[in-house]
């Protein structure tokens, strides 16, 4: 398995690697006043999906070809279908600052469930965590980036959930203005701590995050070798101050993936040996910079993957004035990024595309 060491031979001048229970309210002065689309933040790929297990219900999401493999063992699904192991409350302790969402709603019952090919858990109960989280930890900030809706067949259906979640969150939430203008520090002064991403058409009667301020890169291939291929020549045209870039490292398990390993899962099978590659994928990431980096199983390697993207944040010294009004984020040159570029093999290649509709990303 990939060992990564987060911080290599660090001077005694040089800052420590930051707690990532509480990286947000560390955060020094000159980076808290900052957009946050100049932060890199790590993310959770489905991460409220980690309660999916045999006896989890099939969902909306799942194809008929995955169908009839639950038909033979809804055992083998569920082991292909959470993309996280650990509660939504480790992962925030982890440093996890994103989560992307497939929210499927059930008329009948007038009930809205986290699913990614099978049902995990109702929303209210996955945000539980979160909401525990914010109170014990006034000054982190996170993004929820309500991605698909299933079976939503009306505009009351979105109507519902839009007031759940006002409801639910109240004043946290951050009402949707410009990315160059949403910083820490202004989050902090007004006690916001929700970020609400909301890909559909409705969002224009609220006050939530549209998903052109937030587009997505995402992987095409199902091959770990050709997914991370070409990214480099998407990132460099995709640059803005008021967008927030999502970067997405992660694959989708497909009927000859699963069928090949039956008695695997996606953590052991794909996940343990993406990191390694998805690791070293932030040293070109250096150059153009997209802001939310997410990932499947966050844990692995005693959080490897989040501690890297947060320490991608720091440098060794205090920019000048000249920097802290340049759109060039602080991590473009972080010390992280030399020391996997001293330290890494390059990858075969690489794969993804971006999303030329911005609301509704893979």
């Amino acid at each position: 398995m990939f060992n990564y060491e987060p911080i290599l031979n660090l001077n005694e001048d040089e800052r420590p690697p930051p707690d990532l229970k509480t990286w947000i309210t560390d955060l020094p002065a000159y980076l808290r006043k900052i957009p946050i689309n100049q932060l890199a933040i790590p993310g959770s790929h489905n991460g409220l999906t980690y309660k999916i297990n045999a006896k989890s219900i099939i969902a909306l999401d799942c194809d008929d070809a995955l169908k009839r493999i639950s038909s033979i063992s809804k055992s083998i699904l569920a082991r292909w279908s959470s993309c996280q192991r650990v509660s939504i409350l480790k992962q925030l302790e982890s440093g996890v600052r994103y989560f992307d969402l497939r929210v499927e709603y059930d008329p009948h019952r007038s009930e809205f469930w986290c699913v990614h090919l099978m049902k995990a858990e109702q929303l209210p109960e996955a945000l539980q965590d979160i909401d525990t989280f914010l109170n014990n930890h006034p000054n982190e900030i996170l993004i929820l980036d309500f991605q698909h809706f299933l079976n939503f067949t009306s505009r009351p259906d979105h109507l519902k959930l839009i007031t759940f979640l006002h409801d639910f969150f109240g004043k946290r939430l951050c009402p949707e203005r410009s990315i160059a203008d949403v910083t820490v520090e202004w989050m902090n002064l007004l006690n916001h701590q929700i970020i609400i991403v909301y890909r559909h058409d409705i969002c224009s009667e609220t006050d939530f995050f549209d998903g052109y301020r937030f587009p997505v890169v995402y992987p095409i291939s199902s091959d770990p070798h050709l997914m991370l291929d070409s990214m480099s020549s998407h990132l460099a045209h995709s640059t803005s101050k008021n967008w927030c870039l999502v970067l997405k490292t992660v694959m989708e398990p497909n009927l000859r993936m699963v069928l090949r390993c039956p008695f695997a899962n996606f953590r052991s099978k794909i996940a343990k040996s993406l990191l390694p590659h998805i690791l070293t994928l932030l040293v070109p990431l250096r150059t153009y910079h997209p802001n939310v980096i997410v990932a499947d199983f966050v844990e692995l390697d005693n959080a490897a993957f989040p501690r890297a993207i947060v320490n991608l944040n720091y440098e060794s010294a205090m920019p000048n004035e000249e920097e802290t009004t340049s759109t060039k984020p602080y991590w473009k040159k972080s010390r992280i990024s030399k020391v996997l570029r001293q330290n890494s093999q390059k990858p075969n290649s690489f794969s993804e595309s971006l999303d030329s509709d911005r609301r509704t990303p893979a």
